[in-house]
């Protein structure tokens, strides 16, 4: 059973849409498990009006025995979303996967937080390769400079590179992917390149044949104009009752974090980094005294 996973340390990456669309570009019985308390991939799921393939929320302790589980009952393969973290849920989701792909956008944001997530996958000894996500139109120079950041680092690039597409954005509050609203579409035929670079057992990863691929012009098209990027997360609580009760593969589901389904009630990105949230607090504190002259903020 071929287990993959998906980590990133940065949020925002594309994790998520890059999941579920590997998941159903396999036309298989494919298994996906969300270790995000975000539950994004679960949400997703609950818009579709197909069965497969099969979303559920783990926890990392009970990673194992749902792999176990999902192996006896013949799914193939299986894709493991983890939370934007380099975590205990990211470390035991790349010690049971058997390649590990690391999105991530080609600017130095987030370049600069990869670096952790190399140390990690060193730590778990698995294959891993870096899918440059949502890249600009005819962007060779910044791809270039891409590519040896990450080599740097001791990573490998994916042959493949995700582009901006719309497509991306049309599909999810479907619960649908671009192989299915757009399957003559060139997201589609990305993502199955993609699924056929590390599904098939064709990964020529040879530095010429990424750069070429980068090299290739291609016409703007309507689907060149936004980005991919994870959609605002909904809440827990709005998770269907047949989901949230149902017995799962890996056991009865479980709602997120009370803390969590508070921050979004509040309205909080929880893609937030911990010192945009404090620098937002800040901001408002000072907003509301009327002390905002008192002092710069100095971001």
């Amino acid at each position: 059973m071929k287990t993959i996973a998906l980590i990133a340390q940065k949020g925002g990456v594309g994790k998520t849409t890059i999941a579920v669309n590997l998941a159903v570009a396999t036309g298989l019985k494919a298994a996906l498990f969300d270790l995000d308390q975000q539950e994004s991939a679960v949400i997703w799921a609950d818009r579709r009006k197909n069965e497969s393939p099969h979303v559920e929320f783990l926890t990392e302790r009970r990673l194992p025995d749902a792999l176990r589980a999902a192996e006896q009952g013949e799914f193939e393969p299986v894709v493991i979303d983890t939370p934007p973290a380099a975590g205990p849920q990211a470390f035991t989701a790349a010690q049971a996967a058997d390649i590990v792909l690391i999105p991530c956008r080609p600017s130095l944001v987030d370049l600069d937080a990869i670096r952790r997530t190399a140390q990690l996958i060193k730590s778990a000894g698995v294959p891993a390769f870096v899918v440059f996500n949502a890249a600009p139109h005819s962007a060779t120079t910044l791809l270039e400079d891409a590519i040896a950041i990450v080599e740097a680092t001791g990573l490998t690039p994916a042959p493949v590179v995700l582009r901006e597409r719309s497509a991306y954005r049309a599909s999810w509050p479907l619960g649908k992917t671009v192989i299915e609203t757009e399957p003559k579409g060139k997201a589609a035929k990305e993502m199955s390149e993609l699924k056929e670079s590390h599904l098939s057992g064709r990964r020529s990863m040879a530095r010429r044949s990424i750069l070429s691929s980068i090299r290739e012009e291609q016409p703007v098209d309507a689907e060149t104009i936004a980005p991919v990027q994870e959609p605002i997360v909904e809440s827990a609580s709005k998770v269907k009752p047949s989901r949230r009760n149902k017995l799962h593969i890996g056991g009865y589901y479980e709602p997120g974090e009370p803390i969590i389904i508070a921050f979004q009630k509040l309205g909080i990105d929880l893609r937030m980094t911990q010192q945009e949230m404090l620098l937002e607090a800040v901001a408002d504190f000072v907003s509301k005294h009327h002390a905002a002259n008192a002092f710069q903020l100095d971001r």
